[in-house]
């Protein structure tokens, strides 16, 4: 018996030690699950940023509400956008992010594969760590016609895929 409670002791006595050691030598906390909140931004300003999870948050104040402790500017991956305007009538405003200056693909595809639009986005400059820059395209959507599309994005070794929905009003 007493062997068991000393052996429960060194158990214990590590895993304190253990958690300590992290605290002090570097393992920081990313996500605190006591300050996620359903407080989500209102607005379309994209200003992403890296989040310590390594997931890309549209703006700070997401990462904070989803209990980030800390981000960095900038998309995680070397590419990432936003569809402005979704579900979209007649056109929409696609936001494009990279970490280098890349040459970025855009194609865009209706429900049946077949291709609709395809751009290419000659060295589009980084967002972030004092760039700021958002690359911006509007795309004319006029004679889609109603439906699901799908816009592909590929970049610096990153696809981005994201649903479009039209939604022309006569």
């Amino acid at each position: 018996m007493i062997k068991k409670l000393k052996a429960f002791i060194a158990v214990l006595f590590i895993a304190v030690l253990s958690q300590e050691a992290a605290a002090q030598f570097g393992t920081p906390v990313c996500q605190d699950s006591t300050i996620i909140s359903g407080n989500y931004c209102n607005g379309i300003d994209y200003a992403p940023v890296c989040g310590c999870n390594n997931v890309t948050y549209d703006k700070e104040c997401l990462a904070v509400a989803n209990g980030i402790l800390y981000s960095t500017q900038g998309a995680c991956e070397a590419l990432d956008f936003i569809i402005v305007e979704n579900p979209a009538p007649n056109a929409c405003s696609l936001r494009v992010v990279t970490k280098e200056v890349i040459d970025v693909n855009l194609w865009i595809f209706d429900a049946f594969a077949i291709q609709r639009f395809y751009q290419l986005l000659p060295s589009v400059y980084p967002y972030g760590n004092g760039g700021g820059f958002i690359y911006t395209l509007d795309v004319d959507l006029r004679g889609w016609g109603n439906g699901v599309y799908f816009v592909v994005m590929r970049g610096g070794g990153t696809v981005k895929v994201r649903r479009l929905l039209v939604n022309q009003v006569n």
